[in-house]
Order: C-alpha cells, then structure tokens, then sequence
C-alpha cells in the first residue's frame, strides 16, 4: 500500500473498512484538536454521519451543480475562521463522477493552516493516488476497491497528525 500510494509505511494504517477508516479519522482528529469542520455534503454517508455525531463546530461547503466544491467560497471562510479548519471533501464522487481539484483545495487549506482529510474511495481504482505531491494530511480509502476482501480499510496520515484513539490497544500505533 505504501508503495502504491507513494507513502510512508509507518503512516498507514489498516482498519476494518472504509467507513472505521473515516470514523477514526474525523472523530480521532476532532476529539483531540479544537477545531471547525467544513466538509463536503455530497460526501459518503460515513462521513456525513460522523460528523453530525462529533457535536463540534460544523459547516457544509458549496458545491455546484455538478458536485464541485467552490474554491472561492472556501477560501473565504478559511479566511475568516477563528479557529483551525478541518476540511473533509471526497477526491471523486462514485455516484455522480465529479472529481475534485484536490492540489487546489489542499493548497487553499494549507495556505491558511488547516489540515485537510480526502476520502479516496470513489478514486482509488481508477485514478493514481501520490501522496506526497496531493499533500493531503489524512487520506482514507477502502480496500475492496482494489480487489482487497471486505472488511479492508487504509488511512494515511502525515506523521505531524495526532488522532485520539477510539478503540484503546496496541495496534496500529496504539489507534486501535
């Protein structure tokens, strides 16, 4: 996975579907940052309904017609956020076939200090993923996508990226 991500091997992390690997990822990140999510709301319904339970501050982005995140919009309220910014967005949207320009809205979050999570489960098997030069923070995908069992979950985080675990244990850095 690793190599096929161009990333590093102690940032991956294996769950048990795409849907923990999005769990633990928003909720991890939320329960240990005092930060405002603004997420894609045509994204994946686990991620929809983890948000909604993470009782934080949140806010949908706009997106158009088509299904694009506005970039102008989002830049705004980057802008005039008072406190950091965790941007959830999908790369691809598997039912209406929209694709993001994720090194635009990486760069926008990052211009302002955010961190930024992007579900590549609707692009995973049909567009190559490089996580170095995306720049993403937390990337999540689920494995069946790449003709893994069911059951499969990655999330890759940059080293910098504390998450609070949700299950306490050993494995996967002590995350589950």
């Amino acid at each position: 996975i690793a190599k096929f991500i161009n990333g590093e091997l102690g940032n991956i992390l294996f769950t048990s579907s795409g849907s923990a690997s999005n769990t633990l990822a928003i909720k991890g990140y939320v329960q240990k940052h005092n930060c405002y999510t603004l997420f894609s709301p045509i994204a994946h319904k686990s991620i929809l309904k983890c948000i909604e339970s993470c009782n934080n501050y949140s806010h949908p982005l706009t997106v158009s017609s088509d299904g694009t995140i506005d970039v102008c919009e989002l830049d705004l309220l980057l802008k005039f956020l008072k406190k950091e910014a965790f941007v959830i967005i999908d790369y691809a949207n598997s039912e209406i076939g929209t694709v993001q320009d994720v090194k635009t809205i990486v760069d926008t979050v990052h211009k302002y200090g955010g961190t930024i999570m992007i579900d590549c489960t609707g692009s995973i098997s049909s567009i190559p993923l490089d996580v170095k030069s995306i720049d993403a923070d937390i990337i999540t995908f689920s494995g069946h996508k790449l003709n893994a069992l069911k059951g499969v979950g990655v999330l890759y985080k940059k080293s910098n990226i504390e998450l609070e675990p949700l299950v306490y244990g050993s494995q996967e850095n002590g995350l589950f």
